[in-house]
């Protein structure tokens, strides 16, 4: 069941409010590969920031230069490709590459 279908089927059964057709439904859709790795999220967030700079979860953004409105606008893009609604000042008051990852609801 291809991330599309999953959404529509899901999306149909709280429309309605009934409960999946057995418990097992669901049990060959691997929502593992939707959950980018932390270290996968720093090479891209440095591939959306166009730097050079070593990131670490721990990296203060105001410490990275090419963190920028750029930057940020970027960030906000690719947190629409995963599915994440974000917000501006979401995005604004993050601190640490950390805060960025949990925004696309990674987990460290």
């Amino acid at each position: 069941m291809s991330n599309e279908d999953l959404i529509k089927e899901l999306a149909k059964l709280i429309d309605t409010g009934t409960a999946p057709e057995s418990e097992t439904q669901f049990d060959n859709v691997d929502i593992s590969r939707n959950v980018m790795s932390s270290e996968n999220f720093i090479k891209k967030l440095a591939e959306l920031m166009d730097t050079d700079a070593a990131l670490t979860l721990a990296t203060k953004l105001a410490d990275v230069e090419d963190w920028d409105s750029l930057s940020m606008v970027s960030f906000f893009s690719f947190c629409n490709t995963q599915g994440r609604k974000v917000s501006a000042d979401e995005i604004k008051s993050a601190q640490t590459v950390e805060d960025l990852f949990k925004l696309i609801g990674g987990t460290p």
